[in-house]
């Protein structure tokens, strides 16, 4: 089984006022881009983590919203049910789970993927602690070297 990859939603979605598939919805976003880019170049299974949604396929087809977990609404998703997705979507049978973005991201995946039973040893945070301009060019450092050494 391959790497799982948890990438944050992104405050700057498509303009669009009909449901769209989620990697289009938050493709404008040079940051959640370079967080893709990122797990393909680690050959991980990429999956987002939405402030309304929860953990979501990038095939999945959503609406556009404005929930974040730094601002949370009615509408946020709960921890118990980040927690219930990471289970049915068995994210404890990867061998390792990178999670990128900011430490609410962070923070909330962490959590729910612990009580789903991903061993804490096995939940990698390589940029944590970064400003995002720090980030972003680590994020385009390291996938220029994965994607070199093909």
């Amino acid at each position: 089984m391959e790497p799982l990859t948890i990438i944050p939603c992104s405050k700057t979605k498509a303009e669009t006022d009909r449901p769209i598939q989620a990697r289009r919805l938050y493709s404008p976003s040079q940051l959640f881009s370079l967080n893709y880019r990122f797990a393909q170049a680690m050959k991980s299974r990429p999956i987002i983590l939405s402030a309304r949604y929860g953990f979501i396929q990038p095939s999945d087809v959503i609406e556009s919203y404005e929930e974040t977990f730094s601002r949370p609404t009615e509408n946020t998703v709960s921890e118990m049910t980040l927690e219930t997705q990471a289970v049915q979507m068995r994210f404890y049978r990867h061998p390792v789970v990178y999670l990128l973005g900011g430490i609410e991201y962070r923070g909330r995946a962490r959590r729910a993927l612990v009580r789903a039973g991903v061993k804490a040893g096995l939940i990698v945070e390589p940029f944590a602690g970064m400003p995002i301009g720090k980030m972003k060019q680590a994020l385009a450092a390291q996938i220029k070297l994965l994607e070199a050494h093909r």
